[in-house]
């Protein structure tokens, strides 16, 4: 079956993200203090698995999970099973927000799944989730931090953060930066013609992000449209021959599979990430005078250094 058609829009965006991530702290000879607010979605699976077999690289302090491509419980209960795949109980993963600040939940299911996760089997894992909550977490953790010192890697709806901004400003003190899988620019989106989901799913949790003031980072649709996998890659991942690979291929051979059937292609389409994407500053902006329906990211030039990350 051939492999490696364009880039599928709703699968393995999370994994560009955390793997930019992992190069920029290569490169830099440090590891990363990262927090990763996720909802889980096969991708973000995918991509929770990458970034926990990358200790030399990244310092994941906690999994905070949000209701997004799935119901709330479901995408907790899906990190907690990535956690279990990777062999990494040691980080505690806190539920976080039910729905958005204003509009009403929308979900994935006919990408993800009704579990959120197609491919393998669903189970309870056997570690429970961490007291307390993910906004609470955010607040206690980030105000107490060292200046400028943990890295929010952002997979899912905002909406965890942007509570976390609204009860507490001052815990931008501790944000080196944020990171956001999320947006569209040339290419439109993949809900609406200019709306892509996470954005979509709760603008407001946007809007109060992007006008906190910490330094962002976005990684939109219009990177992970340029980057493909290939049998080679997905051969690389089957050879690893451990439970967690075993997942991910699982993962990947359903989506060609639906991918195939939804598309009416010869073999199916999905990113990954072979490089760091070059990165240059913009400012941002959302649109949500029409949230229901539009929901858009706009990029403009701008003098203010690292307000957007975006191919050059």
């Amino acid at each position: 079956m051939r492999r490696g058609l364009p880039a599928l829009k709703n699968l393995f965006r999370s994994v560009l993200l955390l793997s930019a991530l992992t190069a920029a702290s290569a490169q830099a000879a440090e590891k990363i203090d990262l927090i990763i607010d996720t909802d889980p979605g096969a991708d973000d699976v995918v991509a929770l698995l990458f970034a926990m077999a990358s200790p030399e690289e990244l310092n994941i302090r906690a999994l905070t999970t949000v209701a997004g491509n799935v119901r709330l419980d479901k995408t907790s209960r899906n990190a907690r099973l990535a956690r279990e795949w990777a062999e990494r109980e040691d980080i505690p993963v806190y539920a976080g927000a039910p729905k958005p600040i204003l509009r009403m939940p929308i979900y994935a299911e006919n990408i993800h799944g009704k579990e959120g996760i197609s491919g393998v089997t669903v189970h309870e894992p056997k570690k429970g989730l961490a007291e307390g909550n993910a906004i609470d977490y955010l607040i206690k953790t980030l105000s107490t931090a060292k200046p400028h010192s943990i890295t929010i890697a952002m997979l899912g709806p905002q909406t965890n953060l942007a509570l976390a901004l609204t009860q507490a400003p001052e815990i931008t003190q501790g944000i080196k930066e944020v990171v956001v899988m999320g947006g569209a620019h040339f290419n439109g989106g993949n809900i609406t013609p200019v709306a892509e989901f996470n954005l979509f799913a709760d603008p407001i949790a946007a809007e109060i992000v992007l006008k906190s003031g910490v330094k962002l980072t976005y990684l939109p649709l219009d990177v992970t449209h340029k980057v493909l996998t290939s049998e080679a890659r997905l051969k690389r991942i089957a050879d690893l021959n451990s439970n967690a690979s075993k997942v991910v291929g699982d993962i990947l051979n359903e989506y060609v599979r639906g991918d195939m059937a939804h598309y009416g292609l010869p073999g199916g389409r999905c990113t990954m990430p072979p490089s760091l994407p070059t990165c240059s500053s913009l400012r941002c902006s959302a649109d949500v005078k029409s949230m229901w329906s539009w929901t858009a990211v706009k990029a403009r030039p701008s003098a203010r250094p690292s307000s957007i990350g975006t191919t050059a």
